[in-house]
């Protein structure tokens, strides 16, 4: 198409998404003050066919998450607490996850690192996102709904790569709902079994 071979299309991409990089971090780097972070919530709402405390107990089981969520393995930062505002968790989300550890397969992934801001047993969970790609907050949300449940997720994140990252947001947030109600699906079908 207009006379490129693949490689001088390929060349240009690559040229276009550095200079792209460039513009959104470059104000930064030469002094600028960097704009405030840009934020944007989601929220999934599942209802469970399970009682609250049940729930409750399968959602603050945090290595337990990584039998239902999609591609990663969460655990308690060694020598943390395990419950309570403080109590610090970890998960990797990636490629081989769940056997990268027990077998030393190769990573492909990203680690978030959170601390319990909020704890209101048996009701609501508030983490903050501290790691270096996850930035802002979550919060976990079991409410009865007669003998079931009702669970809400919800994350407010800063979104990376500033406004290059807002323009990108959409379809990042297509692939996350999508990963976090496959993991909502798979939690509620382990409770109800």
């Amino acid at each position: 198409m207009w006379g490129l071979s693949t490689g001088e299309w390929v060349m240009g991409g690559v040229l276009i998404l550095v200079a792209l990089l460039w513009v959104c971090t470059a104000p930064r780097a030469l002094g600028f003050k960097s704009p405030p972070p840009i934020t944007r919530e989601i929220e999934i709402v599942i209802d469970i066919d399970a009682p609250p405390a049940r729930v409750w107990d399968a959602i603050v089981d945090w290595e337990g998450q990584s039998e239902w969520m999609a591609l990663t393995q969460v655990w308690v930062e060694p020598g943390a607490l395990r419950a309570g505002v403080g109590a610090r968790i970890e998960a990797f989300t990636g490629l081989r996850a769940r056997k990268a550890s027990a077998e030393g397969l190769p990573l492909f992934g990203f680690l978030d690192t959170m601390t319990v801001t909020r704890w209101e047993a048996p009701t609501r969970c508030d983490v903050l996102h501290t790691g270096s790609v996850v930035k802002g907050t979550g919060t976990f949300i079991v409410e009865p709904r007669g003998e079931a449940s009702r669970f809400r997720w919800s994350e407010v994140v800063e979104v990376p790569f500033g406004y290059l990252g807002a323009l990108l947001w959409p379809f990042a947030r297509v692939g996350l709902l999508g990963s976090v109600k496959f993991s909502l699906k798979a939690l509620a079908r382990s409770l109800q079994s």
